[in-house]
């Protein structure tokens, strides 16, 4: 029973990472992109397809962000907790954004998968460093946490 929770769970981000992917309404482009490279590691690491992609977003999930709080006159950077809808998007943004900035002139399906072996792996991902400094932005700022109630 808890296997299926887990993997309802893990469907429903991937199908999240699947529309944040897609460009231009080609959905099934896409999932393909998502798809073969789950597979493609699932016989690699002997794990299955939802295992490594839980994987993945248990590693980048955000337990807290900063938003921006104005109070008389003066913005204050303010840490805030945020829920499992937020973490999924968070996680399937950065980790886009690090593949998209990502400047070498190889194929994004190439890009994705390397991303993805370097978090399982945790080999320096740019995306592990996006949680990092977010972190890092929420622990400077935590003496405003008190202004959380705007």
């Amino acid at each position: 029973m808890e296997e299926k929770m887990k993997e309802r769970k893990n469907n429903i981000f991937i199908k999240k990472l699947i529309n944040h992917l897609m460009r231009c309404g080609k959905k099934s482009y896409a999932a393909n992109i998502v798809y073969t490279n789950g597979f493609f590691l699932s016989r690699h690491l002997n794990k299955s397809l939802y295992s490594i992609y839980s994987d993945i977003f248990m590693r980048l999930r955000p337990y807290i962000e900063v938003r921006k709080v104005r109070v008389r006159r003066t913005t204050y950077m303010v840490p805030f907790p945020t829920n499992i809808q937020r973490q999924q998007y968070l996680v399937s943004q950065w980790l886009l954004e690090t593949i998209r900035n990502d400047k070498r002139k190889i194929n994004f399906n190439q890009k994705f998968r390397e991303e993805i072996i370097k978090i399982l792996l945790n080999q320096g991902s740019q995306t592990i460093e996006k949680k990092k400094d977010l972190y890092k932005k929420a622990e400077k700022s935590r003496s405003f946490a008190h202004f959380r109630w705007y």
